[in-house]
This record gives C-alpha cells, structure tokens and sequence, in this order.
C-alpha cells in the first residue's frame, strides 16, 4: 500500500500554521485583557525588580501600558531600595518609556525598539558602579532622520565629572513610526573626564569585540582592539598601543574581583613602558579604579617608571 507522502507533509504544514496562529491569537487575547489592569501590571514589574535585583523595587505611577499590538510602558519614580532599609536607595530613576513591537518580540526580533529612554537617572556609590552615576538622559536620539544615523545616548556625570557615550543604531520604516536596533557593526564614543575615544563595536553570533580603537588620556594617546566582552566568565584580551609602544592586557575575574593583567611587548624600552603605565593609569583615574579600589586589581609587573618625567605630544612642541 502506497501513502501519498506529499499531501501528508502538507498537510502537517497546515497543521503547525494553524497551530502557531491560534496560540499567537490566545496570547493576543491574553494580553488584551491583562492591559486592563495596570495596577495589577505595575505590581508585576515591581516583582520583577525585586527578582532581577535582589532588592525592593518601586514604581509610583505607571501613567501608560499597552501590550498589544506593541509593548509599551511609561513609568514614573523607579526605584531600587535595600530590603531591610527603603530609605537606602541604590538606584533612582525619574522616569522611562519603552516600547517594543510585541511581534517582534514573539519572533525573535527582542533587540528592536520603536522608543526606549531613561531620564533622570542615580546609581549610588558602590551599586554597580564604584563611584555616583547620574544619566540625565539614557535612550534612543533621533533628531535629524534625513542626514544622520540615529543614536543610543548616555548623558550625565560619573564621579563629578562629565560623561558622554554615543553608540549608531539603525533606523527601519515601519507602519507606525521607525524601529531602532544596533547593527552587527555600530561607531561608538566615549569621553569620560579627560578620556575620550571611539571604537567600532563588532557584534558576531558568539562575541563581541572592539576594532579601530582610538583612545586619549593624560596627554597621550592610543590605538587598541579587544575581544571576548561578551564571555562568561570575563576574559576580555585587548592590544594596543601608546605612541610607539605595544602593550597586550587581559580582564579576567579573580575570586570577588577583577584583574586587569598588563605586558608590554617585546622589546619595548623603559621609556616606553613608563608611558604604557601613565596611560593606563590615567584612564582608571577617571574610571575611579584606582587608589586600592576594593573589586579591582590591576597587574602591572615590569612597568618601572625611568628617572625622567614621561613625555607626551605636546611636550615634544616645546623642547
């Protein structure tokens, strides 16, 4: 006896359509209903803080929720407060808006965004962060749609001094307005204090690495390129150079700290490797990674300061 094996498989296509669609269309259901509700909604991001984070979390008023057909909410007065003491708050936020196409997020597009912004944010001392961070803006910029690519902006203060990270985002029409997601490929900045460079991030389907790397700190500057950012355990390899002089360094976790590791490379002289230390160090400054800085250790065997003071660019102009 012979099947028609043709019209079977077809016939389980049909099958697994139908299926797909009728649990898309009880979900859709569900969540029409669960957005009725958005003091019940509310609760459940608070949950949701207390799980991620360990902590108590508050919102105080959720002003707009929608779940379908895009995720959206807008919230005012977020926090993150220690369990046992809710005048201590580790992180505050003034208020953030999100939204989030629903079918992309059911079909594997979850890094595509019609909005996302935080303002007014405060990360205290020691959560996180070694020293205060304060965003006045953090979230999708997209001022001139014609001419330039649209931006992930960080705009705020780190440690009393003036912090600015730019990352591109791509831009797609779509019937409601534009969807914003990071390329494989996206040009970010960073200035920090009296540090600042730009790098190309590279995203792979495993990794994610740093390439054309320029950096400038304490009066001098650096080419560089990492990989491994994102690996579980940390174990980022990076390799650069200071004016003329090469240098390799490795940021693994030791125990409850991280260490970053130093080499200079073969050959480099003394005055080379003085300017490898100025640099590095400077840099951590203005990370507030130095001074003992309890969760960061830095390795940095062989890199003895010579007699003389480390020359920069700019005293080369004035012998």
């Amino acid at each position: 006896m012979t099947h028609n094996w043709r019209k079977q498989s077809m016939t389980w296509g049909k099958r697994i359509v139908l299926a797909a669609l009728l649990v898309f269309c009880a979900v859709y259901a569900v969540l029409s209903l669960a957005q009725r509700s958005p003091e019940a909604l509310r609760k459940g991001l608070e949950d949701y803080l207390v799980k991620s984070t360990g902590h108590y979390g508050e919102i105080t008023e959720l002003s707009e929720v929608r779940l379908v057909p895009d995720i959206l909410f807008v919230m005012k007065g977020i926090s993150i407060r220690d369990r046992n003491d809710h005048d201590k708050v580790y992180a505050h936020a003034r208020s953030a808006d999100i939204s989030v196409p629903l079918w992309r997020m059911m079909f594997g597009g979850g890094g595509s965004y019609r909005a996302f912004e935080i303002k007014g944010l405060q990360l205290a001392s020691g959560y996180l962060l070694p020293k205060k961070l304060v965003l006045n803006f953090a979230g999708i910029a997209d001022p001139d749609p014609s001419s330039v690519p649209a931006q992930f902006i960080l705009d705020g203060t780190y440690n009393d001094r003036t912090l600015l990270a730019t990352m591109e985002m791509t831009r797609s029409p779509s019937g409601k307005g534009s969807l914003y997601a990071f390329a494989s490929k996206s040009l970010a900045s960073f200035k920090l204090g009296g540090t600042e460079g730009q790098a190309l991030v590279v995203r792979g389907l495993f990794d994610v690495s740093l390439d054309a790397g320029t950096l400038d700190s304490g009066g001098l500057s650096a080419t560089f390129t990492a990989e491994g950012l994102h690996r579980k355990p940390l174990d980022i390899k990076i390799e650069g150079r200071v004016n003329e002089a090469g240098f390799n360094a490795v940021l693994t976790e030791a125990g409850d700290n991280i260490l970053l590791t130093l080499t200079s490379h073969e050959g480099t002289d003394a005055e080379g490797r003085a300017a490898i230390k100025h640099f590095i160090e400077s840099v951590l400054e203005d990370l507030a990674l130095t001074g003992g800085q309890s969760g960061f250790k830095l390795d940095m065997d062989g890199f003895d300061l010579p007699s003389s003071p480390v020359k920069t660019p700019e005293d080369s102009k004035h012998p």
